[in-house]
């Protein structure tokens, strides 16, 4: 049987299972899972409320261009007027657009706050009217508030690349490798070996649940062909994430 990965969709009721990237479900496999009633549905949701702004959207360089990373989370201003995406700070800054809003791919405004060291890798996409944001991720799962992680957490990340992955976290003050990312960065989450980060996932959101946890860094990796390869046997690779409270620092920006 496949290995699968599962979540909560707080927004249903429900547990969502999901197949391992590129190792799809069969015919068989979901008949057995359909009879355990706790399991309630197989597969995943892409809501269609498409004028909206949502965490896990594809970001490209240009309305038709190369990577530009993943959306994060929605925030908004503290004090006064203000939306935004918040993702990786070391993505393109400019130019960048949003993939899944209505008549899209819809043009963000240059970053601010953008910060690429010590315990951040983050920058605020600025959202254009007359669109708005929305505290559900891609997948179906309301995002409503924001809470820390401990050393055994269990918890899920998105990306365009990968999509959802579940799993547990194996440090909360991990110092990326330095190269590639600069010196003396530290105080990142550190996924297992079930949450990797392929190239795309880069801004991506990660939650506990209904709550924020944190963005997607990067990875760390033994796999010679580094973070852009799907994990290969032999070889591990591992997350790692902003931190949410690090990511908005300073910024005068909360969750949406």
């Amino acid at each position: 049987m496949a290995r699968e990965l599962s979540y909560v969709d707080v927004r249903h009721n429900r547990v969502v299972i999901l197949p391992e990237a590129g190792s799809p479900f069969g015919a068989t496999e979901v008949d057995l899972l359909e009879l355990d009633p706790s399991l309630v549905v197989v597969g995943e949701t892409v809501y269609s409320d498409a004028t909206s702004y949502k965490g896990g959207q594809a970001q490209t360089n240009g309305p038709s261009g190369g990577d530009a990373g993943t959306a994060g989370f929605m925030v908004k201003k503290t004090s006064g007027s203000g939306i935004g995406t918040l993702t990786a700070g070391h993505i393109q800054n400019s130019n960048v657009y949003q993939q899944g809003v209505a008549p899209g791919p819809v043009a963000m405004g240059n970053a601010t706050y953008e910060k690429f060291s010590g315990n951040a890798d983050r920058q605020i996409m600025p959202a254009t009217a007359p669109y708005t944001v929305s505290r559900y991720l891609v997948n179906g799962q309301l995002i409503n508030g924001q809470t820390s992680l401990f050393v055994g957490s269990w918890f899920c990340k998105y990306g365009k690349t990968s999509g959802t992955r579940c799993g547990y976290v194996d440090s909360i003050n991990f110092h990326p490798p330095s190269p590639p990312y600069p010196a003396g960065m530290y105080d990142f989450i550190l996924a297992n070996t079930q949450i990797p980060a392929i190239g795309g996932d880069s801004g991506g959101p990660s939650y506990q649940l209904s709550k924020a946890v944190g963005i997607t860094s990067g990875c760390t990796t033994t796999d010679p062909l580094g973070c852009d390869a799907w994990p290969r046997a032999g070889y591990w690779n591992k997350a790692f994430i902003t931190k949410i409270g690090n990511a908005l620092s300073g910024t005068g920006y909360g969750l949406y």
